[in-house]
C-alpha cells in the first residue's frame, strides 16, 4: 500500500524538516486517509485508530517510533499545501473509481463546529451514483463561491457529464468554462438574477417555444389523461 501511495502523492512536497524525523510522510499520509475512510475527523481519533491497528498497519507502513501523536498528525497537515494534496488525491481516488454517473452536484456548505467568526466553508463536487465527493474547494474568508467553483471545476474531469449548480453558479465564465471542458450544465435562477429570469419565464410561458413536448402526462388522476401544454394550467412556467 505504501509503494501503492507514493505513486500518486509523489508530487506532494513534504513540508518538514528534515532533522529529527520520527515518522515517515507516507505512514501519515495512508494512516489518516485510512482513518477518514472509517469516519475519524479528528487528529486525536486518528492517533487512536492508529494505535488500535498498529499490528495490522505495520504490514503496510513503516512505524520506526510507534504510532504518531495527535499533535504530530496536526503540524503535519496544517503544513500541507491543500492544492497540492487535492491534485494528488484526486489522481488516487481516479485509480480507485471512476464516476458511475454523467451528473456531477457543485454545492457550497458551511462546515460545523469549524469556528464562530470565520467558519470553514467547502465547495465540494458530489456524484451520488458513488456517493462520493470527487473534489472540493475551499472558500477564501474574502470571496465565495463564485470564485471558488472555477477553481474546483479545473479538478474534475467533466467531459460529456452534466454538471448542476444552484444560483450561485449562474455567471458568465462558469458557464463558458464548463463549455470549453466539454459539458453541459443545469444552473438555478432567482427573480434577482435580472433580465435573465425574465428571459427564461417568458421562454416557457409562450406554448409555441414547446414544439418537442407540446402534451403532458396528468399524473394527477388515475385516467392519466394528456393534457395540451397551452392550457395555463398545464404549461411548463414554472421549476
Amino acid at each position: 500500500m505504501k509503494e501503492s501511495l507514493s505513486i500518486y502523492f509523489a508530487a506532494l512536497e513534504a513540508p518538514r524538516s528534515t532533522r529529527n524525523l520520527r515518522h515517515p510522510f507516507m505512514t501519515l499520509i495512508g494512516t489518516t486517509l485510512l482513518a477518514m475512510l472509517c469516519g475519524i475527523d479528528s487528529f486525536s481519533g486518528i492517533q487512536d485508530f492508529t494505535d488500535l491497528n498498529l499490528e495490522e498497519l505495520e504490514q503496510y507502513f513503516d512505524f520506526p517510533h510507534g504510532f504518531p501523536s495527535h499533535d504530530t498528525y496536526r503540524r503535519f497537515w496544517d503544513a500541507l499545501s491543500p492544492t497540492q494534496f487535492m491534485a494528488c488525491f484526486s489522481d488516487f481516488v481516479g485509480s480507485l473509481k471512476k464516476i458511475d454517473s454523467n451528473i456531477i452536484n457543485i454545492d457550497g456548505k458551511t462546515i460545523r463546529n469549524s469556528g464562530k467568526g470565520k467558519p470553514l466553508h467547502i465547495v465540494s463536487a458530489w456524484c451520488s451514483a458513488n456517493h462520493m465527493i470527487f473534489g472540493q474547494q475551499k472558500i477564501d474568508s474574502k470571496s465565495n463561491e463564485i470564485t471558488a467553483i472555477p477553481k474546483l471545476l479545473d479538478l474534475l474531469d467533466i467531459e460529456n457529464k452534466i454538471i448542476t449548480i444552484d444560483a450561485m453558479g449562474a455567471q458568465r465564465a462558469i458557464c463558458q468554462q464548463i463549455i470549453d471542458g466539454q459539458g453541459d450544465y443545469v444552473i438555478s435562477l432567482k427573480g434577482n438574477q435580472g433580465t435573465l429570469h425574465k428571459d427564461v419565464e417568458l421562454y416557457f410561458n409562450d406554448p409555441n417555444n414547446h414544439l418537442i413536448f407540446p402534451w403532458i402526462n396528468d399524473f394527477s388522476n388515475a385516467t392519466n389523461n394528456i393534457r395540451d401544454l397551452t392550457q395555463s394550467k398545464y404549461r411548463l412556467n414554472k421549476g
